[in-house]
């Protein structure tokens, strides 16, 4: 059932054979971590009952991640190498045009008075003086006004022809280029301060995340450790004269992260706005069940690897079982007996019947059918109705002698030398046949041994002659019964030799002294074997 189980759940996926591949079970079975988070959002999905809700809320999210990093990336663009260059250069410039801005009113103010003249909380006053002096004291005038009537508007007393000439000495030292310019680097020095926008505190950065939806401390250490860096860079800008000085800007990873988080809840607030369909919400139902399958399959990887295993030693068992169908036996020993029962095999056939002396024997050797592995011949007469059998027709000597010439024909056919053993072969023959077979069977064992066994004298006579006719050397072999058993080997009885081998016998024997009339016992358990 498990196997079964397995079977199903990857057919909606790829149809398990025994066949597939280790390949389609590694891509059907994969899973990772990322499946695992998709398949947690999908199930999200389908248990929300407002998704217009749900992606109006990742909508705002993703504007609020975007939003923190417009500030960070703000932040670190002004920050950069080139930034920092700028502004070390401008503050350098202000420096030196301060300098000689100070040196040049050193010179023009020495031996007053008071020290500081020239200085910036001098300038200071000395801007607030022209602002009351053009507003309200003397509004039609041009700063500062000294003439004889005139007084002072900063301590009102009147003005002395020497404090006159000190008025007018100030006010060309203010309008001079030199201070002019270390104003003008001033300012585009600040104007490049003030483009560094503020670090968000950690306080600052709590509401960022809530608004994000951030809740894991290592995101949250990560971009205040990433503001830290920032803090830093930004206040040794400061006093630093040269790069070398600065503290490391921050990597732009986690800007780049910001990217990602953002495209992923507009992804999520798209796939909601879907969700609000409702063929979406079946797409995704259907989703979440393949994904579910799929992560089942990983969990059984190693059954499917078992089932496909199973599949392929079940293929080869069926083939096997196949391979012992005896229709397939059937067709093949058909298609063999089409390919072995030739126009040449009947062609021997016929040649053997008629060197058997069957001639007159008007048969033919026909395929009839294939059943259960076994292929059926007929011998069948020639020009005769399909009803009238052959047993109706031919006697038992002539079945005797087509038997014969069928297998004298297949031996004939065929290219090896095996011995041959007859078992009295003249058996139901008459005169003609049994001197055509005995004929046949001398000439066979010109080529291969050839072994006969037969009780009969006459057929025994007839393959002796045969065979010197031929110049065959034979052997004749007397197997009697004993008391003890049957199949004793010896020499022929003088009764079964011819009279002259017989008289010699009969001769030897008195030779040696020693003539006695032979005993013959006739037993029908006797049997002569000639062997050439």
């Amino acid at each position: 059932m498990r196997a079964v189980l397995v079977q199903k759940l990857f057919c909606g996926l790829i149809k398990i054979k025994d066949t597939t591949s280790s390949k389609e079970i590694e891509d059907n079975c994969s899973w990772t971590e990322a499946d695992e988070v998709t398949l947690s959002t999908k199930r999200q999905q389908l248990a929300e009952t407002d998704p217009i809700e749900k992606m109006k809320q990742f909508r705002t999210t993703a504007q609020s991640i975007k939003k923190l990093q417009s500030i960070l990336t703000d932040i670190r663009d002004f920050l950069t190498d080139d930034s920092c260059t700028k502004i070390i250069d401008a503050k350098l410039d202000y420096t030196i045009k301060k300098k000689a801005a100070e040196e040049d009113a050193k010179s023009v103010f020495e031996g007053l008075p008071l020290d500081g003249v020239g200085s910036d909380s001098w300038k200071l006053l000395w801007e607030q003086a022209r602002a009351f002096s053009e507003q309200l004291a003397y509004p039609e005038q041009s700063f500062p006004y000294i003439e004889t009537d005139s007084n002072c508007v900063l301590c009102q007393q009147p003005l002395s022809p020497e404090a006159q000439g000190r008025l007018s000495s100030f006010e060309a030292f203010v309008k001079d280029s030199l201070n002019k310019q270390a104003q003008a680097a001033e300012s585009h020095y600040n104007t490049l301060l003030k483009a560094i926008k503020e670090i968000p505190s950690e306080s600052t950065l709590a509401l960022h995340f809530n608004s994000i939806g951030i809740t894991s401390d290592e995101e949250k250490q990560a971009i205040l450790e990433y503001c830290i860096i920032l803090k830093k860079r930004s206040e040794s800008l400061n006093g630093a004269t040269s790069l070398d000085q600065l503290a490391i800007l921050p990597q732009v990873d986690l800007l780049k992260s910001f990217d990602e988080a953002a495209a992923a809840k507009e992804q999520q607030a798209a796939d909601y706005e879907k969700l609000a369909e409702t063929e979406n919400r079946d797409e995704l139902k259907k989703s979440v069940i393949e994904l579910e399958a799929r992560r089942w399959l990983h969990q059984n990887k190693s059954v499917i690897v078992e089932n496909v295993e199973m599949l392929g030693k079940t293929k080869k068992y069926k083939a096997a079982i196949t391979l012992t169908s005896t229709q397939s036996l059937s067709t093949k020993k058909s298609s063999l007996s089409n390919e072995l029962i030739t126009a040449e095999y009947i062609k021997r056939f016929q040649k053997e019947l008629q060197g058997l002396g069957g001639s007159r024997v008007n048969v033919e050797l026909t395929k009839t059918r294939a059943e259960r592995g076994h292929i059926y011949h007929q011998v069948k007469l020639r020009n005769c109705p399909p009803h009238i059998r052959t047993s109706e027709v031919l006697s038992e000597g002539e079945f005797r002698i087509v038997s014969l010439a069928g297998f004298l024909a297949d031996v004939e056919g065929g290219s090896d030398s095996s011995p041959f053993i007859f078992d009295d072969p003249i058996s139901s023959l008459d005169q003609l046949f049994e001197e055509a077979t005995v004929k046949r069977i001398a000439k066979l064992s010109l080529s291969r041994q050839v072994i006969v066994f037969t009780h009969r004298l006459s057929f025994l006579t007839l393959l002796e002659d045969a065979a010197n006719e031929m110049g065959i050397d034979c052997g004749v072999t007397w197997l009697r019964a004993e008391s003890w058993g049957a199949g004793e080997p010896g020499a022929t009885p003088v009764f079964a030799k011819k009279p002259d081998k017989a008289f010699r016998c009969f001769l030897r024997a008195d030779a040696s002294g020693s003539i006695r009339t032979p005993v013959v016992q006739r037993s029908r358990k006797n049997d002569y074997s000639t062997c050439w």
